[in-house]
């Protein structure tokens, strides 16, 4: 009985993950269960998740059934067979329009070709026409550059000899006199430049470039005649074969028009037909997939229910054995609670109980740890373990510990109280006297009755006797205390 949880809880029964399991204990010390009925329950759980696991499972399954367009497996089955039917018949149509269409293939086989190769051709030529369009235009583009470019080149010609023998007399960018500007001789009096020497290779330079660009002129021109005749040439040969490639697909129209016309909308039907059935099918077996599932499903659940109630039944059996130990250990602890509580005097309870399906202390009807008043809990819970010890200690076939462990009942009761404190040491004084060395109680306490700790051995703990003894203490004058801090 710690000292923080004395006053609060009973093996900690607040603790919502634990007290699964202080039950549990409770059970097994007082033999109120056994490995059997608690391996049963497990199987019975185990039995039971599984069977829950399996009717979510079947509910999401047949949830997501309901929405097809089947209510059983077996509709679904009819209807697979249905489509089967269905992609058959398509099928042998398809292979039978198929067939026909072979017998003509020889037939047109050569016509197509010829098709073919006419329209191969009529590419070709067309491809041709294009690259030759593209040359012509490249060309018209030279020819364009390079009569600017003479144009460019006669313009300077023309410049030079226009405005090379002018005297500048005014400045062209302000206007202003340029007479009496000063200048070194050989150099431009505009500019200050040195003046240039007349250079006949310039010259001749010139004429030459002149020259050149009027040639390059008139191979473009011969080029562009060139290319024009070429593309008069495919153009006709174009024309031509595209004239004979209208005659043969005439004749190929005419000999395939008599089969394929009236079976096109046959050959369309039947494939479609063999679409929606494939189509249809494959839907199909997903859903038979999840008819299966579900079938499966059904199957483990019923197994799992067929399981529950088995493994139920033996843990019932199995706990019926043990219904008279339950009943009279229950009522043993119930009464010598009651009893106790009466013992140890405490206010205003009359009426004490353990109950049956938790095993926790009640009082006046109500559980211990409802009770406003700390130090009633405190006594209503330290009643507890000691009629636990003692019932332990008289029933001989329990497997509970016979040590008790209280770390400071007093303080928790409180000191308008102390008479119940009191006899509470006197209720343990008996019990040890009664059982000797079939039990161990320890208490920690500063203020045990003394008509008791006569008889119970006394430590006590100061400086002189300290609770750790290997550690030397410095002394009352080298500490500082807790209150003191």
């Amino acid at each position: 009985m710690e000292q923080r949880e004395i006053d609060r809880s009973v093996a900690r029964n607040t603790d919502t993950y634990a007290e699964p399991s202080r039950k549990a204990t409770f059970e097994l010390l007082f033999g109120l269960t056994n490995s059997e009925v608690l391996e049963l329950k497990k199987r019975e759980r185990e039995a039971g998740d599984v069977r829950a696991e399996a009717a979510k499972e079947e509910r999401l399954v047949l949830e997501f059934l309901s929405g097809s367009r089947t209510k059983t497996k077996a509709e679904a089955e009819a209807i697979v067979a249905q489509q089967e039917h269905i992609k058959r018949s398509a099928g042998l149509r398809l292979s039978t329009l198929q067939g026909a269409a072979e017998s003509l293939r020889g037939e047109v086989g050569v016509v197509r070709d010829l098709v073919l190769q006419a329209r191969e051709e009529l590419g070709l030529l067309q491809q041709q026409r294009r690259d030759l369009e593209l040359e012509r235009a490249e060309q018209s583009r030279l020819l364009s550059r390079l009569r600017t470019r003479e144009s460019e080149v006669e313009r300077a010609e023309s410049a030079s000899d226009i405005l090379g023998p002018i005297e500048f007399v005014l400045c062209p960018r302000c206007a202003q006199s340029i007479k009496s500007r000063a200048h070194a001789p050989g150099t431009c009096q505009l500019c200050l430049q040195t003046e240039p020497i007349p250079d006949a290779l310039l010259t001749l330079r010139s004429n030459h470039e002149i020259r050149n660009v009027a040639s390059q002129v008139e191979e473009v021109e011969t080029l562009l005649s060139t290319s024009e005749q070429e593309q008069a040439v495919l153009s006709e040969r174009q024309n031509v074969a595209r004239d004979n490639l209208v005659k043969l697909e005439t004749v190929l129209d005419d000999r395939t028009r008599h089969f394929v016309s009236p079976r096109l909308e046959q050959y369309a039907d039947a494939a479609a037909e063999l679409a929606r059935a494939e189509a249809l099918l494959g839907s199909m077996d997903d859903l038979l997939r999840l008819w299966d599932r579900a079938t499966d499903l059904e199957l483990v659940r019923s197994q799992a229910d067929e399981a529950v109630v088995q493994i139920a039944g033996a843990r019932k059996a199995a706990e019926d054995a043990l219904r008279g130990v339950r009943r009279h250990l229950l009522s043993t602890l119930s009464n010598d609670y009651h009893e106790m509580v009466q013992r140890l005097a405490v206010p205003t309870v009359t009426d004490a109980h353990i109950d049956q399906r938790n095993y926790l202390p009640f009082a006046n009807g109500d559980r211990f740890d409802r009770i406003s008043t700390g130090g009633i809990t405190t006594a209503l819970v330290t009643a507890y373990w000691l009629t636990i010890l003692a019932t332990a200690l008289r029933e001989r076939e329990t497997n509970y510990p016979s040590l008790l462990i209280v770390d400071t009942p007093r303080k928790s009761i409180g000191s308008s109280n102390a008479q119940m404190a009191d006899e509470l040491y006197r209720q343990l004084d008996t019990l040890a006297a009664a059982n000797g060395p079939r039990m161990l109680v320890i208490v920690a306490d500063n203020d045990i009755p003394r008509d008791i700790s006569k008889t119970w051995q006394d430590l006590r703990f100061d400086y002189d006797n300290p609770t750790v003894w290997t550690i030397a203490h410095p002394g009352p004058a080298n500490v500082t205390t807790l209150d003191a801090d």
